[in-house]
């Protein structure tokens, strides 16, 4: 539990956190660590270079979208499955 008075919290670290972070979902959907992972070298590349992670994605992962779409839809039909399974 924090402390009365600790001004660790600050909106900009938590703002940049939720940058790298969503742009990291969408390179990384099926793993939480592996999406941390990438957000935390996405930042540490970002302070080096100044390259943000969108422009990262694209160079690293040319089919995100179309990645994404295929993740999604499976997601979709594991949903549809499961709800048949046990409803």
């Amino acid at each position: 539990m924090l402390e009365k008075g600790n001004d660790d919290w600050d909106n900009d670290s938590w703002e940049l956190s939720n940058w790298f972070t969503k742009v990291a979902k969408t390179v990384k959907p099926h793993s939480y660590s592996q999406m941390i992972a990438w957000a935390k070298t996405a930042h540490d590349i970002w302070q080096k270079n100044g390259t943000p992670p969108e422009e990262l994605r694209a160079k690293t992962k040319p089919n995100w979208r179309k990645d994404l779409q295929i993740y999604e839809q499976r997601m979709r039909a594991r949903k549809i499955k499961q709800n048949r399974i046990f409803n």
